[in-house]
């Protein structure tokens, strides 16, 4: 396991990198999903992230449930 100072700069980088994404996809129209997809498969394993996604916890479960339907909840909102 890296150490925890290298984790917290990868995930800082990749939270910037994701502000810089979503701020370049609404100038130029583009969906986020394909900017935030892009991101992703860059960061994964087969990338040159090398970050492993499948080794996620069932505590963690909880805290994606409610992101998820957050976000469901917001684009409700949204729409007219």
């Amino acid at each position: 396991m890296p150490p925890l100072d290298a984790l917290l700069l990868i995930s800082s980088l990749l939270i910037i990198i994701s502000v810089i994404a979503a701020r370049v996809s609404h100038s130029f129209g583009l969906p986020a999903l394909l900017l935030f997809l892009a991101l992703g498969m860059f960061a994964g394993e087969e990338g040159p992230g090398k970050i492993v996604f499948n080794d996620h916890d069932p505590r963690v479960w909880p805290s994606c449930n409610v992101a998820r339907r957050s976000v469901a909840l917001r684009m409700r909102f949204r729409q007219k």
